[in-house]
């Protein structure tokens, strides 16, 4: 009996995830992720130590091992607002409702959004790249069309993203719960559920990218550093656009074409965060779409 398109699709991005923990892959990636995200959570935190105790000690005022009260008193302070509404891409107007939000689920949420997509590039650029130079792609491909191929291998590389992401702020949720005080476990652990959300959703465009450039080569080594260049030019160009062309209609026209043009809405709440899941899931096929424009044609 034939199989269905979905069900090959489901078939390899299982194949691929159980590939990414058989070669490691997906140890690096968490690794990396880990790192990252752990790593950012603790230097916030001792950060956040050295600051009340200068503070503390400027005031006269003995302060705790465990930072965090001082902030805690500081969350409806203007200059606080000010820094949430930093942190949101600038939208001030959503800093009174962000500033219920622990502050350390802040400060990783930013940093995630802004990082996710260059890790993910980083990891997942060599996704078809590297089965094509030993030719063992082609044993694949008799089972199962070449666009079901593309398609499953994202899949499955997202789902690896995914769980990554959970891993990486569990252990964050550790290091705000042991490090910090005045943190409820339940605050931060729903804070910290909505930013893996939403890094989550922010890696699709990118994701796209690196499985876009990892159909046009046959080294890993050298998808890899397409992809981060592909990062760096959209990157660029996208801040060029905002700087160069200011209020222009021609600038605004194209901003919203760069995947970073939808990750404020991510901060906001209601329907906001799903329509730049939708915006972004839609880039992600879009740029992975461009890549198959040449793998469909090629001598595997």
């Amino acid at each position: 009996m034939m199989r269905s398109a979905a069900a090959d699709v489901f078939e390899i991005a299982r194949f691929e995830v159980a590939r990414s923990v058989r070669s490691w892959s997906a140890a690096a990636t968490l690794m990396l992720f880990v790192i990252v995200h752990v790593g950012g959570a603790l230097l916030f935190v001792e950060a956040l130590r050295e600051m009340e105790q200068e503070v503390g000690a400027s005031l006269g005022v003995a302060t705790g091992s465990r930072p965090g009260a001082m902030l805690e008193q500081l969350r409806h302070h203007d200059g606080y607002l000010t820094l949430v509404g930093f942190l949101a891409g600038g939208q001030r107007g959503l800093a009174e409702a962000l500033a219920a939000t622990p502050p350390l689920a802040l400060f990783v949420r930013w940093l995630s959004l802004h990082l996710v997509p260059l890790l993910v590039v980083f990891s997942a650029s060599e996704a078809i790249s590297a089965d094509v130079a030993p030719r063992t792609l082609r044993y694949e491909a008799l089972r199962a069309g070449r666009a079901e191929i593309v398609a499953g291998r994202m899949l499955g590389q997202w789902l690896v993203v995914v769980a990554v992401l959970g891993v990486a702020f569990a252990g964050v949720t550790v290091v705000g719960l042991v490090s910090m005080t005045g943190v409820t476990p339940m605050a931060l652990g729903v804070a910290l559920a909505e930013a893996a959300g939403s890094s989550s959703a922010v890696a699709l465009p990118f994701l796209g990218l690196a499985i876009g450039v990892s159909q046009l080569g046959t080294s890993p080594a050298w998808s890899r550093a397409l992809g981060l260049v592909a990062w760096v030019v959209l990157a660029a160009v996208y801040g060029g656009l905002r700087w160069l062309g200011g209020d222009a209609v021609w600038s605004q026209a194209l901003l919203p074409l760069f995947p970073a043009d939808w990750t404020p809405l991510y901060w906001g709440f209601g329907v906001m965060p799903w329509v730049a899941a939708a915006v972004h899931a839609a880039q992600g096929v879009l740029l992975a779409t461009l890549g198959f424009a040449v793998f469909s044609r090629r001598d595997l």
